[in-house]
Formats: C-alpha cells, structure tokens, sequence
C-alpha cells in the first residue's frame, strides 16, 4: 500500500456565511487563495472545521466545485462526506469524485450512537461503493470513535481505504498505522494540539489542520522549520479558542485577518459576547508578536 498523495499541512477551510445566513462562495475563494500563497498543500472542505452537520447537499455541492476550481493543479482537495446516514455519505462521495476531489473524509454517521459492529459495517459498504480513495475520519468528540483495532482491519481489508485522519488528540492509532503499515498507509493528524508530538513521533505524512485556515504560515512553521517558537504560538493560540465552541475562535481570527466577518449560528449569550470581545482584543498584539518572531511579512489587521 502506498500513498502519494497526502503530505504536509492541509488546510481545514471554514464555510463563510454571510449575514443573511447562505454560503459565501466568493469569501470562500479568497480564504483558498490566502492559505495556498501561504504554503500549504491543499484542502479539506466539510469537515468538523466547515460545521458539516448544518451543509445542506446542494451547499456541500457548490463549496466542492468551487474549490476544485479554485486549486486547479495547485494543491490536493479532501472532500468531507460525514452525514447521518449512509446514503447521504455515498452522494457527497459521488459528487466529489464528479468534480475531481482528490480523497474522501470520512467519519462515523452522527448524532446516535453505535457500536463497533455498526461502524465497521457502514465502512466496509462505503468502501465498496466510493470511488475515490477514503480517509476514516476518527472525530470521537463528535460521533462515536474508531478504535484503532478497527481502523487497521479496515486499512488492511478494504483496498479504497487508504488511511486514518485522527483528531481524538491521541496517537495511538497513528502509531499502529506506522508498525503495520510502513510503506505507506496514510497517516494524517487531525488534531493541531497533537501535531508536534506526532512529528516527534515520526507517525503523520499530513496534517489536516483547522488553524491553517486561519493561520497558515503558523502552521506551515511548525511542519517545514519544527519551530519551537512556532509550536509555542500554536499552543498559545489553541488555549485560548478552545474556551469557544468550534469552529468560533477560528472565525474571529479569519475576520481579524480580513478574510471573511465571522457568522455564528447561535444567539450571542451577554457572557459569549464578552469572550468574543477579549479575543478581538487579544488576537491583533499576540499576531504581530508571532508574525515578528517568526520573521513573517507585515499584514493588515481588521480594527473592530
């Protein structure tokens, strides 16, 4: 088994929306554009980060197109296919491999739980109907984990499945992927507070990253140099949107960066709003602290 197409940072976009609520295509195109001037190696759209569970097909559909437009040759696409069901899982597959995506990411259905049994039914009937090469998507604090017992059988049974993306902060299941599989299952951390330790560990080819949408260079710094400073940056800036429900933090920062004003799908809650008000406040200094620590051109900030 081996793979060729998953190296280095991959940045997990956010769905911009805006104000009354659609997807903004065009906002979506520029936060594409931005983060591939900045290094990284393609995209994943409808992940956890793109707040899949409220896409509905037709908006999955049109992110897809334009973002296969949009990278052209320049950079791999990761098509998130997560859904309640299987038969809506295989729809997003198929419109993906349509447009051209490079891979599916795949996580458990949501909302209800399962068993080890139902999930590695639901992976194997998917593998046999998708066409393109398939990542498990281990997401366990949003639906129901994938053991890595598991995730090998399935690696080593299912040809289409070509590997793991991991955001469970653990690195258990990368590591059994290393001793198994050596020349080539696809190792991928999908958690940005794993990611030194999983490069320590010499067990990941990519990083599907959340923050790299937002803050590309910080992450490309941490992959390309093995940055200290770099690494200490990201902690400090996971800390503090950690304290928001996902994705928030990393809508404030694209709107801080000019990217897209960020949209949230709940009622601002008076104790919300002053979090929101300390990051506004908090992220301008602690950027141009760590763009000159990390010798990055100068850029314009957003002022609230």
């Amino acid at each position: 088994m081996q793979n060729p197409f998953f190296r280095g940072v991959i940045a997990a976009m956010l769905t911009p929306r805006g104000r009354d609520g659609r997807v903004d295509l065009g906002a979506l195109e520029r936060n594409i554009e931005f983060v591939l001037e900045r290094g990284v190696a393609g995209v994943t759209i409808g992940g956890a980060t793109g707040e899949y569970p409220s896409l509905t097909l037709a908006e999955r559909r049109q992110i897809a197109a334009r973002a296969r437009h949009i990278l052209g040759g320049r950079g791999r696409l990761i098509c998130g296919a997560g859904a309640a069901a299987l038969a809506e899982s295989l729809a997003i597959a198929a419109h993906a491999a349509e447009v051209g995506a490079d891979a599916v990411l795949l996580p458990p259905p949501h909302f209800f739980p399962y068993t080890i049994e139902d999930l590695e039914a639901f992976y194997r009937t998917a593998a046999g109907e998708i066409r393109l090469p398939i990542l498990i998507y281990n997401v366990p604090a949003f639906t129901a984990a994938v053991p890595p017992a598991l995730a090998l059988r399935l690696v080593s049974g299912c040809p289409r499945i070509a590997g793991v993306k991991d955001s469970s902060g653990s690195l258990e299941t990368l590591a059994a992927l290393t001793r198994r599989f050596p020349d080539g299952a696809a190792r991928i951390v999908g958690n940005d507070a794993a990611l030194e330790a999983a490069l320590a560990a010499g067990c990941c080819d990519a990083v599907v990253s959340g923050v790299a949408g937002v803050l590309p260079e910080l992450v490309v710094a941490v992959w390309t140099n093995r940055s200290p400073v770099a690494g200490r940056r990201l902690a400090e800036f996971i800390d503090r949107i950690d304290a928001f429900p996902v994705p928030w933090g990393l809508k404030l920062a694209a709107e801080l960066r000019a990217l897209f004003e960020a949209w949230f799908p709940l009622p601002v809650s008076a104790t919300r709003a002053r979090e929101i008000a300390g990051f506004r406040e908090w992220f301008p200094g602690w950027w141009a602290q760590t763009a000159a620590e990390l010798a990055l051109p100068a850029e314009p900030l957003k002022v609230s």
